[in-house]
């Protein structure tokens, strides 16, 4: 098999993904789903999204909180330290008129 049969094949495989994940979520967010496997899928995803929204929502949620928050805090503390470094480096220039950074 050459370069171009595999990118063909994988090329193939992602799109065959695709489709089967559309379908996967077009029967999940049945509200009256008619056939067994509509039924299983949309009951399966009801379970998983009460789980998900009881259990594991909440502590996504405080991580990512607390990635912003620190994030936020970092850079207000950059942001200072570039400011005070700035007032601490500067030259009058040549002809005197200005500061210079």
């Amino acid at each position: 098999m050459d370069n171009t049969d595999l990118v063909v094949e994988k090329y193939v495989e992602a799109v065959a993904d695709s489709e089967m994940k559309k379908d996967f979520i077009k029967y999940a967010l049945l509200e009256n789903p008619k056939s067994p496997l509509g039924k299983l899928i949309s009951g399966a995803w009801k379970k998983f999204k009460e789980w998900w929204e009881k259990e594991k929502k909440p502590r996504v949620e405080e991580k990512a909180k607390e990635s912003v928050l620190k994030k936020l805090k970092e850079t207000k503390e950059q942001m200072e330290e570039n400011r005070e470094g700035n007032k601490n480096d500067t030259r009058v220039t040549k002809r005197g008129r200005g500061m210079e950074l």
